[in-house]
């Protein structure tokens, strides 16, 4: 008995403390999680200049309840093996957190620079390019 409450405390904690996802591979949204009522949400998109276009992830926030809720978490961002977030200090600008309203959509760009709403995935002009490869919502609370 002892052994199953052991583990399901574990597998309790791996869920409280953050999910991670694969990078979107449509232009349509698909869910990836939902914590606290909050639906998450990605696409990909291309950004297309005259000498660029860069695909980017773009998010979207959907509270599914009638309360103000926050949200915080670390995002940790692997280009390739190499896990471009993952050791830097906290509190740091991969540290993030969204309020919404109840019933509050909240909805990426393109155009937005906020690592909550877009993250730059490859630049599609330079096969070379590293690749957005995993995204981790850490911490989560």
């Amino acid at each position: 008995m002892k052994k199953y409450l052991f583990l399901s405390v574990i597998l309790m904690f791996l869920i409280i403390s953050g999910f991670d996802f694969e990078p979107a591979t449509g232009v349509n949204w698909e869910k990836v999680n939902s914590f606290k009522g909050v639906d998450v949400f990605q696409k990909k998109t291309v950004k297309q200049g005259k000498d660029f276009a860069h695909e980017y992830i773009l998010f979207r926030y959907e509270n599914t309840t009638n309360n103000v809720v926050e949200i915080k978490w670390k995002l940790n961002i692997w280009y390739g093996v190499h896990c471009r977030s993952c050791s830097l200090p906290s509190p740091g600008e991969y540290d993030l957190s969204i309020k919404l309203k109840p019933g509050e959509t909240i909805t990426g760009n393109v155009n937005d620079t906020d690592k909550r709403l877009r993250i730059y995935s490859r630049n599609l002009k330079k096969s070379s390019s590293s690749k957005l490869t995993k995204i981790e919502f850490k911490n989560i609370r």
